[in-house]
């Protein structure tokens, strides 16, 4: 990291790609935020000193039955080696999303930077079906007309599949509810995914999983 070198020179832009599978988990935000922090070395409350000037992991619910790693189990593991998640090699065809993509967290250089975030998402259930776990993928803004997108596009990031301890069964109307906890404060990183899951005409949803 910069935070590790005490004298950086006087820079006008910096340019990086620091970005994983899970957008932040080669250590991105970590590094912009001591940055900001030294404003001799780099001027952060200009317009676009950070090349990408955001980055996001965008989530989706998901049906896809793919075998775990060998030897995995849900546990606490850093973004880096998840024994409960799965690298695929291609993009998830449409018909097996059971939503949109949402931002699950995001790095944005003209803000201060959060090291510690906290989202919750959710998505109503449109047709009948089991889901498996959510996959995420990265966002990234270069500029203000430049983008690249994972879930659009080909690149080289593969999708994190992010399973769930057991399938579970969504009917029509179901709200699928996700917290997602981001602690970016060290390297390696960690996040945290709460999955519950509100039953049609049953009331507050009922805590299916809870995933590291």
């Amino acid at each position: 990291f910069a935070a590790a070198v005490a004298d950086l020179p006087k820079v006008d832009l910096v340019v990086h790609e620091i970005i994983g599978n899970l957008a932040t988990e080669e250590g991105v935000a970590a590094a912009l935020e001591d940055l900001q922090r030294r404003p001799v070395v780099v001027d952060s409350a200009t317009r676009g000193w950070s090349l990408p000037s955001r980055i996001e992991t965008r989530v989706a619910p998901i049906n896809l039955h793919i075998p775990l790693p060998l030897g995995a189990k849900a546990a606490k593991v850093s973004a880096a080696r998840q024994p409960n998640a799965s690298r695929l090699s291609f993009v998830p065809p449409p018909a097996v999303l059971l939503g949109e993509p949402r931002i699950a967290e995001v790095v944005d250089a003209s803000e201060p930077i959060q090291l510690q975030q906290e989202h919750h998402l959710e998505w109503r259930i449109g047709v009948s079906s089991t889901l498996t776990g959510f996959a995420c993928a990265p966002f990234v803004l270069l500029d203000e007309n430049a983008v690249l997108d994972a879930w659009s596009m080909q690149t080289h990031w593969r999708h994190v599949l992010v399973h769930l301890q057991r399938p579970e069964l969504v009917e029509l109307g179901d709200i699928v509810h996700l917290r997602v906890c981001a602690d970016l404060r060290h390297f390696p990183v960690s996040h945290y995914f709460e999955v519950s899951i509100a039953r049609q005409g049953n009331g507050d949803p009922d805590t299916v999983c809870k995933m590291f």
